[in-house]
């Protein structure tokens, strides 16, 4: 489990993190980071890079390059994708979309903001609810992420899931797969792969197309 704390006096950041053995109650890695708020970005970075040299971690290709620094953000933005990411943890999904579509809207570039995005509308959609637009609205977020960092495996994952929740298993499956040949430790692909195939081997006669018309294919 990695847990954190930080404290902010005007533009200067302290972060103490720990990395913790549940099981031994050990702690396995810990650090405190001093920097300037408007690098903050750098944090997420150095945090993964400091737990994977420490735990010794064999990363993918994929992986590996999926922990690279990404391009300097602006701090707005940054501050309401992180906001975003707590709301979706408190599973406030209206205000997390809220913050997100601010974060997108001052730095659109941001793959990670649009990953979130559509990870928090395909939560929100139901539908059985009026939830078509929101299914609609959350593939275009993760396709556009891809597009901006097609080794991003997340949006993948939450497309497959977007397809298993509307009846397109069939859909679904190819895409994980994929996504564990290039990402074989990522856990939310092995749990979806896990309810899908069982779905589609038990599905029967269920009309497997999305629920929503795709005007573009």
């Amino acid at each position: 489990m990695l847990t954190g704390s930080y404290v902010k006096e005007g533009d200067e950041l302290r972060i103490s993190a720990q990395l913790v053995d549940v099981e031994s109650d050990k702690i396995v890695w810990r650090d405190s980071i001093d920097l300037m708020y408007n690098k903050l970005l750098t944090v997420q970075d150095r945090v993964s890079r400091e737990i994977v040299s420490g735990l010794e971690l064999d990363l993918s290709p994929a992986e590996a390059d999926h922990l690279k620094s990404d391009a300097p953000i602006d701090a707005r933005a940054y501050e309401y994708y992180l906001r975003g990411v707590d709301f979706c943890s408190l599973n406030d999904l209206a205000a997390a979309i809220s913050m997100l579509e601010k974060a997108a809207a001052i730095e659109p570039e941001f793959a990670q903001t649009w990953v979130e995005l559509g990870r928090a509308e395909e939560t929100q959609a139901s539908p059985h609810a009026g939830g078509h637009d929101l299914y609609q609205k959350a593939q275009e977020a993760c396709e556009q992420a891809i597009a901006l960092a097609p080794s991003l495996v997340e949006p993948r994952v939450y497309i497959a899931k977007l397809f298993t929740d509307t009846e397109g298993v069939e859909q679904a499956v190819p895409i994980l797969r994929a996504a564990l040949r290039t990402s074989p430790n990522n856990a939310a692909a092995h749990g979806e792969t896990g309810l899908c195939i069982p779905l589609r081997r038990h599905a029967g006669t269920v009309d497997r197309r999305p629920v929503w018309p795709r005007t573009d294919s």
